[in-house]
C-alpha cells in the first residue's frame, strides 16, 4: 500500500451478478452508511443490518437488489465514483510521475 493511501469506504449497490449500478467512496464508514440510508431509503431494520454486517438485501421498490459497504486502502479513492475527481480528495497526495510531452 502506498504511503499516501488512507482508508476510505465504498458504497456499492445494484443487481446480483452484475457490476454495481451505484458506487461512491467516502471518508468514513459512518458517512458511507448515512449516504446508503438516504440513497436507498433504508428502513430502520435495514439500516441496522447494514451497520452490523456492511451488507443488506433491498426490496424490489428500492432501486437495487443489494447495497454493501467495504473498506478500501487504495491511494485513488476518486476512481470509485463516476463524478469524483482528485480535487474531491485533497488529503491524498498526488505523487505520480508527470509524463513529458512528446514534442518537448
Amino acid at each position: 500500500m502506498n504511503k499516501a493511501a488512507k482508508t476510505h469506504w465504498i458504497i456499492m449497490g445494484g443487481s446480483h451478478g452484475c457490476l454495481p449500478d451505484f458506487c461512491q467512496a467516502l471518508e468514513s464508514r459512518r458517512d458511507a452508511v448515512d449516504v446508503a440510508i438516504n440513497v436507498y431509503e433504508l428502513s430502520r431494520r435495514q439500516a441496522t443490518e447494514l451497520r452490523q454486517t456492511q451488507s443488506v438485501e433491498l426490496r424490489q421498490n428500492q432501486g437495487a437488489e443489494y447495497c454493501e459497504i467495504s473498506e478500501c486502502g487504495c491511494n485513488k479513492p476518486w476512481i470509485h465514483g463516476d463524478l469524483s475527481t482528485p480535487a474531491d480528495w485533497p488529503q491524498y497526495s498526488l505523487n505520480e510521475p508527470k509524463s513529458e510531452s512528446a514534442g518537448a
